[in-house]
């Protein structure tokens, strides 16, 4: 059995007449009337008047009155009475003494916590700090390695092979310094793949927003609780209550009027209504306007309307409108209001009714507010004793988070250690002393004859080339299919003609053969990688919806861009950057991993405009307009960029 709404909870009376009514309506075992006697007797004892109304009375064990709950979320009165009495309300209800009581009531103490004091960890925790000493330590010995081998090569092996070494050197010497996660190693190895952060690392990340999304829920709920926000509003709420309550007088006179207002303009569309226009004579208005304002429903005088929705209909315009309009301007002369027929009484009656109810319930409303302002004021401290302490440890943890993960995930520069072994590989090539050639000295070495097979490539690659242009030339003419065969043609007589892979890419592509068309497009990134490459890749995967592998096309051709210019395609590059992150799930994780460092988004320019597209891409339009807003100030070129993004995709976004 479930209680019916609007009525009072079985644990709003004592347990023995709580368990007295369970045997009387849930058993067969009835309690006879007797047994009612003594806990009825009980609680009458045992009953206290409310606060807000002379005329609750309530079990005295319970915290707040069930029957204001009650006529609280019913909006209803249960009791429209006040018992008499020394405290009884009853009678003339005076507003200055209530308002003086709830303006005596003071808002609850500044909060205990500052939110602009912001807590700092003095050192990292100890697993961080071990795994910053192994960074130094390797940063260290890839210098001596880098200084030890730049020495080395020269005396080992001559130029050209001995720039080979070198280059194997400086990507040995950036691997035991454990830089191979950063960008520049990865293009140096052409890989495709981003290589995964350090273990530590995405631990700590990890770490860093679990702590930052608890720290953020116990500032929420420390706000919503023991915020003084609230208390504000009920104060608000009540001021605004007394205000209607002074204007009650001229809320009665405005309702009362309206009403006037509507039996008049009632009694003037009837008497209007009488008054056809097929019949009357109006100037300018002949029997075919007529006809065609009848057909547009405008029979009477009282269909007359505006000049603008007249003028509309064929064949009147603005002119006959205005006859129109006189006609029924000298009929309403005519027109004699009848008081007799005015408001029925009955109307009248539940007008001030309705006023009086409002009356009432803000009368109510104010006698308690004094009363609720004080004890949400209670609460809201108590909220604060009670959240003070989780919120301080969990902004701790915080600190301590953000400290470590700012610690791991700093990385040793691959450009110094690169120019210790440029600058130690010229110290050797200097101190290195020619030595005589040796064998048959004046005469052309070996290689120096024609070379057949070179020969042979180099008329395979005219062919390549033959196949490229006219497949060029089939592309303009948008026939595709055609096109493809010849850059095959291009590919097998040259596999390294990476512009004929380009070509195929985008042939394949506009024959919706999308699986195709990415291969292709890798097979030109591994030839010649660059922006232009890996943007078409990315806009494959879109079409196949492989959003995994877009956001990485996108962002290794954005880390390829040409950084003295700027072409309309970066601006795309990075909107479907964001897109493909919001399509994957992943675009929140990529918004919080730039927030992180505000510093980092002040001092470069295209990191707020990346922030400001992950934003548009994830839907929170205000968020992107601020970063506009900064990036004006900073960079006017890139916000204009930024600003046709938003024209573009803010509404779809």
């Amino acid at each position: 059995m479930r209680q019916p709404p609007g009525t009072l909870a079985l644990d709003s009376m004592p347990s023995l007449f709580v368990r007295l009514f369970r045997r009387a309506f849930l058993t067969t075992d009835r309690p006879r009337p007797r047994e009612w006697i003594e806990p009825l007797d009980a609680l009458a004892k045992a009953l206290k008047k409310c606060d807000l109304h002379s005329g609750h009375y309530y079990f005295r064990e319970l915290r707040d009155c069930p029957w204001c709950g009650i006529e609280t979320h019913a909006r209803v009165r249960l009791f429209n009475f006040l018992l008499p009495g020394d405290d009884s309300r009853r009678g003339y209800f005076r507003l200055d003494e209530v308002w003086k009581e709830i303006e005596s009531v003071k808002k609850p103490n500044a909060p205990m916590i500052r939110w602009d004091n912001k807590f700092e960890a003095p050192e990292p925790s100890a697993e961080v700090s071990a795994f910053a000493s192994s960074r130094r330590s390797r940063f260290i010995f890839s210098l001596i390695f880098s200084f030890f081998a730049g020495l080395a090569i020269p005396f080992l092996i001559s130029f050209p092979a001995a720039f080979f070494l070198l280059v194997l050197a400086g990507i040995a010497a950036c691997a035991i310094s454990n830089t191979g996660r950063n960008p520049t190693v990865q293009l140096l190895l052409h890989q495709r793949q981003p290589v995964p952060d350090d273990p530590l690392l995405d631990k700590v990340r990890a770490r860093w927003r679990k702590a930052k999304e608890a720290a953020h829920l116990l500032k929420e709920q420390y706000d919503r609780e023991a915020g003084n926000e609230r208390w504000g509003v009920k104060r608000n709420d009540l001021r605004n209550q007394k205000e209607t309550y002074e204007n009650l007088a001229q809320i009665r006179q405005f309702r009362l009027q309206q009403l006037e207002d509507e039996a008049r303009k009632n009694q003037l569309d009837e008497f209007l209504d009488q008054f056809e226009i097929d019949e009357a004579e109006i100037k300018g208005i002949g029997p075919s306007l007529k006809t065609v304002l009848l057909s547009h429903g405008i029979e009477t005088a009282a269909d007359v309307s505006e000049i603008e929705k007249m003028g509309h209909i064929p064949s009147i315009g603005s002119w006959r409108a205005k006859w129109l309009l006189e006609w029924r301007r000298d009929l309403e002369q005519k027109f004699v209001f009848d008081a007799a027929r005015g408001v029925q009484p009955e109307v009248r009656i539940k007008t001030e009714r309705e006023v009086d109810t409002l009356k009432f319930r803000l009368e109510s409303e104010l006698s308690g507010g004094a009363h609720y302002l004080r004890r949400m004021k209670e609460e809201i401290e108590a909220s604060r004793k009670k959240l003070q302490p989780v919120l301080t440890q969990a902004r701790e943890e915080l600190a301590q988070a953000e400290k470590d993960l700012e610690v791991a995930r700093e990385r040793n520069s691959p450009a110094l250690i690169l120019a210790v072994l440029i600058i130690a590989f010229f110290i050797g090539w200097a101190n290195v002393k020619p030595q005589p050639a040796r064998g048959n000295q004046g005469q052309f070495p070996a290689a120096s004859k024609p070379d057949h097979d070179a020969l042979a490539d180099q008329r395979m690659t005219q062919e390549a080339v033959k196949f490229y242009r006219e497949g060029e030339r089939l592309s303009k003419k948008g026939k595709f299919s055609e096109a493809v065969e010849e850059f095959q043609k291009a590919i097998e007589n040259d596999p390294k003609l990476d512009g004929a892979y380009e070509k195929l890419g985008h042939a394949l592509y506009r024959l919706n053969r999308y699986e195709e068309s990415a291969e292709a497009w890798r097979n030109a990134i591994y030839l010649h990688p660059n922006f232009k490459t890996y943007y078409n890749l990315g806009l494959v995967h879109i079409a196949t919806e492989n959003w995994q592998g877009a956001a990485v096309a996108f962002q290794q051709g954005i880390e390829l861009r040409e950084p003295s210019s700027w072409q309309d395609e970066y601006t795309e590059a990075y909107y479907y950057l964001g897109l493909s992150l919001a399509k994957a799930g992943d675009v929140q994780k990529a918004i919080q991993d730039l927030e992180a460092d505000a510093g980092f988004l002040d001092g470069v320019p295209i990191n707020r405009f990346k922030l400001a597209t992950l934003y548009l891409c994830a839907g929170q339009g205000e968020a992107a307009k601020e970063q506009y807003r900064l990036l004006k100030k900073s960079d006017p070129a890139l916000a204009q960029e930024l600003w046709k993004l938003m024209k573009k995709y803010g509404k779809s976004a």
